[in-house]
């Protein structure tokens, strides 16, 4: 009886926590997966491996589309990831992407600082690609695959010693599906100038929390990225630049069947970037991410900015 008693004090508690004013960050639910696959073509017989670091800094507070003079609560998240891709021939590719996460989150009070953080392996996604056009110089990818929870959901609370709200996990506890396509065209007003257009759905499922007493699942998501990368060539390496813009909608998440407070919303975001292509093997990337717009479910915590450092290794074989 009291094993019973202390278990539903324990989810009230979480409960409590989930839903007050600053419940949920618009990148909630551990590593940005969804913004990381990097639906792409690739030449037939060919390997493909990235190394990435992405820091994500979430300082604004932001009710519907007004930020709020409010810095009472930072959340950081640190993501390593490791994709590889493989294109088996001409039409066909086949990706995977591996997580590795650390969340800090520090809320300041009359009482002083309360820190909370965790650090686990991520989820991983699996992703099917087939190449719909390749001519004229016009390029069309369809993927389809799934977000497997291989990452952590069992890190607890320093001080209360309680499960951390989903948001704070490394890993969502779900098996999500996942749907893309990228689109793009080359020579656009100038030889090197290509647009480019990524679309992404994720279509998420619940996960059990304390022993199956209670049901988190995080709201669908679809992503949209668009715009324009140039190349230019140097006396060493290949500089090519881009100007992309990210769109995200996101719809409410839901607990034991209950719609969350403060969990869905619109997202426009700029997203600027470099990549110095050294070699025809290798490449140094680096991007960034500022918000432009935002229209959010209630009250939210939010992206200030982003930045992402990619090393890419590309491998091709054939026959001869």
């Amino acid at each position: 009886m009291n094993r019973i008693f202390s278990t539903w004090v324990l989810i009230s508690v979480w409960i409590l926590s989930a839903n007050n004013i600053y419940a949920q960050a618009c990148c909630s639910g551990g590593t940005p997966l969804s913004s990381s696959l990097g639906i792409q073509s690739i030449s037939a017989k060919s390997v493909n491996i990235q190394l990435a670091y992405d820091y994500n800094t979430q300082q604004d507070l932001v009710a519907r589309n007004r930020k709020l003079d409010d810095d009472r609560r930072i959340r950081n998240t640190h993501s390593t990831l490791l994709r590889g891709t493989y294109a088996i021939n001409r039409k066909f590719s086949f990706s995977t992407l591996f997580s590795f996460v650390t969340q800090e989150e520090k809320i300041q009070s009359t009482f002083g600082d309360n820190l909370k953080s965790s650090t686990g392996l991520g989820d991983m996604a699996a992703l099917l690609q087939y190449q719909v056009i390749a001519k004229n110089d016009i390029e069309w990818t369809l993927a389809a695959g799934v977000k497997l929870p291989i990452g952590a959901t069992d890190r607890l609370d320093k001080d209360l010693g309680i499960l951390l709200n989903p948001d704070l996990q490394p890993g969502t506890g779900a098996l999500d599906y996942l749907f893309g396509l990228n689109v793009s065209y080359n020579h656009i007003f100038k030889p090197n100038l290509t647009f480019l257009y990524v679309t992404t759905i994720r279509l998420t499922s619940p996960a059990d929390r304390f022993g199956g007493q209670l049901r988190y699942e995080f709201g669908n998501e679809w992503q949209n990225i668009f715009g324009f990368k140039d190349s230019y060539a140097l006396k060493s390496f290949i500089l090519n630049p881009s100007l992309l813009m990210r769109y995200r909608v996101t719809g409410m998440d839901e607990s034991n069947g209950q719609m969350v407070a403060n969990t869905s919303g619109h997202w426009l975001h700029l997203v600027p970037g470099v990549d110095f292509l050294l070699s025809p093997l290798w490449s140094i990337g680096l991007s960034g991410e500022i918000p432009i717009y935002r229209n959010l479910d209630g009250t939210q915590l939010t992206t200030s900015y982003r930045l992402k450092l990619t090393l890419d290794y590309t491998l091709r074989y054939n026959n001869k």
